[in-house]
């Protein structure tokens, strides 16, 4: 079952590039100020720029990229275990970032420590960073990078209202899926449920609850008793008395009045339908038996 997880940037080639320039960019300027001493930076900066891509660039790069990766692998890795929440600011929220973190610096100074041995072994010098600056870079570098991506995490979400998740319960544990997963919620008896392909999950929610979570141009509800994604609609017939069924794309079905039929139709020729293939073209050409 797939689940947005608020790490999702953190193996973003383009996010850890970003954090790359910022690293190096430190390092370029002490490399030149020392390179450059008594002599006007600005005026001397491409030369200087030159001398670093030749002496130092590949060796600044190798180890930022592995300091970055295992930073960010480390909140990856925190989230799972401590289930970081990256809406709140609370202190709870940031004694976890700092405990990631934490872990993160005795890695890499452990990391340091066999290669300075291994160096020292061939009979060669490693350099080491002190360990009080390393775990202050440490901790700012991660908490940048922990404070952008949930903020871009946000932004996507406002975006992408879909892509939000909602908790349910799967009779043995809690879980969250992903709010475009779902395909239709349903009251059975006096219980709330939701339903996607991975299965059947309550949900401590009742269905005007639900409708407000849900977005209002994907689901739509369509009796009493059940809201559908309209993504799952296949077509409807007539049944008796004013009534119909609605069927979706796996066979589930259910009976509306002509009435709330009539409303869904009048929500659907207004709603595109985002398809990889399709683009966005109006539902009603995807399902053109909504048009009787």
């Amino acid at each position: 079952m797939s689940k947005a997880s608020f790490s999702s940037h953190f193996r973003n080639p383009l996010f850890i590039f970003m954090f790359y320039l910022v690293m190096v960019l430190p390092h370029f300027t002490i490399f030149c100020a020392i390179d450059l001493s008594g002599t006007l930076f600005w005026t001397n900066m491409e030369v200087c720029a030159n001398t670093f891509i030749v002496d130092s660039f590949l060796e600044n790069s190798i180890w930022s990229l592995l300091f970055i990766v295992l930073i960010f692998e480390c909140l990856r890795w925190g989230d799972k275990v401590f289930g970081v929440d990256k809406k709140s600011l609370s202190a709870q929220t940031q004694a976890k970032v700092f405990l990631m973190l934490f872990i993160a610096f005795v890695c890499w100074l452990a990391i340091s420590s066999a290669f300075e041995w291994l160096a020292t072994s061939i009979g060669r010098t490693f350099p080491v960073e002190h360990p009080i600056n390393l775990f202050f870079k440490v901790q700012a570098y991660g908490f940048i990078a922990f404070h952008l991506n949930s903020y871009l995490q946000r932004r996507y979400l406002k975006k992408h209202p879909l892509q939000k998740t909602i908790e349910v319960h799967d009779g043995i544990k809690s879980l969250t899926i992903i709010l475009g997963d779902i395909q239709w919620a349903e009251k059975i008896g006096k219980k709330y449920f939701l339903f996607s392909k991975a299965g059947r999950f309550k949900v401590d929610k009742n269905l005007q609850e639900l409708e407000t979570l849900l977005p209002g141009s994907n689901f739509k509800r369509i009796n009493r008793s059940a809201i559908v994604n309209i993504n799952e609609i296949a077509g409807f017939s007539f049944w008796e008395n004013e009534k119909y069924v609605l069927k979706l794309n796996n066979g589930k079905e259910f009976v509306m009045t002509r009435k709330r039929l009539n409303e869904l139709k009048n929500d659907i020729q207004q709603t595109p339908k985002t398809s990889f293939f399709w683009g966005k073209v109006p539902l009603l050409k995807v399902f053109p038996s909504l048009r009787n």
